[in-house]
């Protein structure tokens, strides 16, 4: 299957930049992981997903991000649109590469503390 998704949510992605509401995010990264990710597998997420969008779409390796800026986020967006199209049409990666994580399990591994600790 695929899907199609805005040059904002794929750039959000693959410069790590938030280009795109924080639903974009969460649509993007749950399609293509296969996931119903929580914040804190955010991260691992992106890094799964990036590659697999570069191979869909290797153009995409030829964006500038010099002049990407917390003040010129927007216009830049708007020029990559001009060049690149309003959307990405992507395939999920393959259930075979998948890699999912019990999300509470991933974050006990990420503080190494128990999550809820049971006073006595």
């Amino acid at each position: 299957m695929i899907k199609e998704f805005s040059l904002g949510q794929v750039l959000s992605v693959t410069t790590g930049r938030l280009l795109c509401g924080m639903d974009g995010i969460y649509d993007i990264l749950n399609y293509m992981t296969g996931e119903d990710l929580m914040t804190h597998q955010l991260p691992r997420a992106i890094g799964q997903v990036k590659p697999y969008i570069y191979q869909q779409s290797p153009l995409l390796r030829m964006i500038n991000e010099s002049n990407l800026n917390e003040d010129t986020w927007q216009e830049w967006l708007n020029e990559q649109v001009e060049l690149f199209g309003k959307s990405v049409l992507l395939r999920s990666i393959p259930k075979e590469k998948q890699d999912h994580k019990d999300p509470i399990e991933e974050l006990k591994q990420m503080t190494n503390k128990p999550i809820i600790e049971v006073q006595k």
